[in-house]
């Protein structure tokens, strides 16, 4: 009889610990979370969302704590998303957007309430960042159904059809309309060079990465 109940007990308390709820966060461990944001290819998240003005990404971080993405146009940082990680335990990590900031103003940037002269991206964009964030911790593909959808910016549509048509190409350094093609080509121009050079340190986010769209 003792024999029976400990066998009973012992199943009992496996099945209590199968019910268990399982750790908050990622499966994967804080340096891993991190290299992979470190390291990750924003064209698909970028693709989706541009307006038509020549931009570039730029992913730097500090090791074990968060990661920056980026977005510069006109030589000019525009906008930037930092993610920051945290452990749960060993094996898993919580990973946060905690900030969307643009140089115009204070407060989060392309949230959906602010009105861009030149805008480089659709807004409101921080469900497509979060989505970004999940599909590379995930380990799977960029869904652009879970990014949300953009508001209507009519100025969004002119500036991109002006860029995918050729007829003229706009910029963030743009001060009026006699000012689009002097200020595209200077963008022409800077867009074909890095921003910064290989391994020169980023003054807020380490060594970045940098691609050019």
């Amino acid at each position: 009889m003792k024999t029976a109940f400990a066998v009973l007990a012992g199943g009992l308390a496996m099945a209590g610990c199968s019910n268990a709820p399982a750790p908050a966060g990622y499966p994967i461990t804080l340096d891993q979370a991190y290299e992979r944001l470190k390291s990750a290819d924003l064209t698909d998240l970028l693709y989706h969302r541009r307006c038509g003005v020549p931009i570039k990404s730029a992913v730097g971080g500090v090791p074990g704590k968060e990661v920056a993405w980026r977005v510069m146009s006109g030589g000019d940082e525009r906008l930037r998303f930092t993610i920051v990680l945290a452990p749960v335990d060993a094996q898993h990590t919580t990973a946060t957007v905690t900030a969307i900031t643009a140089r115009e103003h204070d407060g989060e940037g392309y949230d959906g309430s602010h009105f861009y002269k030149r805008p480089v991206l659709e807004q409101p964009i921080r469900q497509a960042v979060e989505e970004k964030v999940a599909s590379i911790l995930e380990g799977r593909e960029y869904v652009q159904e879970r990014a949300g959808n953009p508001q209507d910016d009519d100025v969004c549509d002119v500036q991109r059809a002006g860029s995918e048509g050729g007829s003229v190409r706009f910029s963030v350094n743009d001060r009026g309309p006699d000012t689009v093609r002097d200020s595209a080509r200077r963008d022409e121009r800077w867009s074909a060079a890095p921003s910064q050079k290989p391994g020169e340190p980023d003054p807020n986010a380490g060594k970045p990465s940098v691609r050019t769209w």
